[in-house]
């Protein structure tokens, strides 16, 4: 991870509004759908939803490290991963006139998933398949310990953790498809013929969307 500050091309002495601005700068130039990348974007994210919020931009600036997410406010995660595909939605190219918001989120969401399980699914093959390969291993002696052996063993940790990490993900993300449905969110847009109109809404939307649960310390997840 590169130093967040010069994600966003900020100094260090960045103000609150700067941190917006620059937020918002980069978001437009890193969008996909302006020829950047998912993951690009997704570190511009990262880097104003840590330095946008005080108390994480200061335990930054102390240790260098990411406050971690907690991991028991599956609602929080739910909410972040909405505003981030909300976040795509608005600084994207799509027509805003036509556009399904709802239908798009989920959608998106549901690829996410899907990807998921292919990644799951590849790893426990891969579990399995190392213990093929382990039971071909010839026998050692008590005090003595198979290269191959321990390398294996290092592959089925590896394999098992991502695993779980991507099993956690999996229900943050079945947690915002649950949140979308109850949302009725295809509701709150009004039809509009204007680009502008809209994207003022979805703006507004978003804002409310930030707001609608969040963290147990109460600071927002985006803005």
């Amino acid at each position: 991870m590169r130093d967040l500050y010069a994600v966003l091309g900020i100094s260090r002495s960045a103000t609150s509004e700067e941190i917006r601005k620059a937020y918002r700068r980069g978001a437009k130039r890193l969008h996909p759908d302006h020829g950047g990348s998912v993951e690009a974007f997704s570190e511009l994210a990262l880097a104003y939803e840590t330095l946008s919020d005080s108390g994480s931009r200061a335990h930054y600036d102390a240790t260098g490290k990411i406050e971690p997410r907690r991991a028991d406010n599956l609602t929080a995660g739910a909410m972040e991963i909405i505003c981030h595909k909300l976040g795509l939605v608005i600084y994207g190219e799509r027509d805003l006139g036509s556009l399904d918001l709802a239908r798009v989120m989920d959608e998106a969401i549901k690829r996410d998933i899907a990807q998921l399980k292919q990644r799951i699914t590849s790893q426990r093959r891969a579990v399995a398949r190392a213990g093929q390969l382990r039971s071909r291993l010839k026998c050692q002696s008590a005090d003595q310990e198979s290269f191959l052996g321990r390398l294996l063993d290092w592959q089925e940790r590896a394999a098992i953790h991502l695993i779980k990490k991507d099993e956690q993900t999996m229900n943050v993300l079945r947690q915002s498809l649950q949140l979308l449905e109850e949302s009725g969110l295809e509701s709150e847009i009004t039809q509009s013929d204007s680009d502008t109109e809209l994207s003022e809404a979805l703006d507004a939307l978003l804002n409310a969307v930030n707001n609608y649960h969040a963290p147990p310390d109460g600071n927002p997840l985006h803005t």
